[in-house]
């Protein structure tokens, strides 16, 4: 990781040297991306402002979306969630005046999340039904399977164990397809264990089902016992 540091450190110096904002620009998204890796989200943050600051002077106007992208990415890692999808929108809205699918999809992905964390359960769920549209135009499986994926993990918590089980199935077929075996594994793996819990569940709704016939017959034998000795 500090041989990494450097060399990007480096590369930034030296596009710099060079007058190439856009070369600059990309030294410092990578260094920003390193160093979000590296748990230090103060410096991760300032390698990306650099980076926008150098995309403004010069760089390509489809780049920004990638830096504000990341940097919703890190204020989400810190909880941060106004901030996560201030950025993420951003990101999101430079993609789509740019004809970026590809790039709106991701940010809309990662705006999935965010919206959840703000309790926006409606607009997180819109969010990613419209990534994955778009991630299927530019055939990115890949991006499609993991939104899937996401949705399904939502699901999940919030207890629609049958919807959540149809989304796993759909993103390991298409893990499958597109050859990310370990991926697809993973998948497997969590539809395994919301079987196992779906089982649960049903041997248990089965338990308190015969507990209240139980409880029900009992209480019409009780019945019927007062009313025999009352004659």
């Amino acid at each position: 990781a500090g041989a990494s540091l450097t060399v990007l450190g480096n590369a930034a110096m030296l596009a710099e040297a060079c007058g190439r904002h856009d070369a600059i620009a990309t030294a410092w998204n990578a260094l920003g991306i390193l160093r979000r890796q590296l748990n230090q989200p103060k410096r991760a943050l300032e390698a990306f402002e650099k980076a926008l600051q150098h995309l403004a002077d010069g760089g390509e106007a489809f780049r920004p979306r990638q830096v504000y992208n990341n940097i919703g990415l890190l204020y989400a890692d810190r909880a941060e969630w106004p901030a996560a999808r201030d950025n993420l929108e951003r990101s999101c809205e430079i993609a789509r005046e740019a004809g970026d699918m590809n790039g709106e999809a991701t940010a809309l992905s990662n705006l999935g999340r965010v919206y959840l964390a703000l309790d926006r359960p409606g607009d997180a769920l819109a969010a990613a039904e419209r990534a994955i549209q778009l991630f299927r135009n530019v055939h990115n499986w890949y991006g499609m399977a993991m939104t899937k994926r996401g949705i399904a993990r939502y699901l999940r918590r919030r207890g629609s164990l049958q919807e959540a089980r149809a989304y796993f199935v759909e993103a390991r077929e298409i893990l499958l397809k597109a050859g990310e075996s370990e991926r697809a594994g993973e998948v497997e793996q969590e539809i395994e264990k919301l079987d196992a819990s779906r089982k649960s569940w049903s041997w248990l709704r089965w338990l308190l089902l015969s507990l209240g016939v139980l409880l029900g017959v009992f209480v019409i034998l009780v019945i019927i016992v007062a009313i025999v000795e009352g004659f």
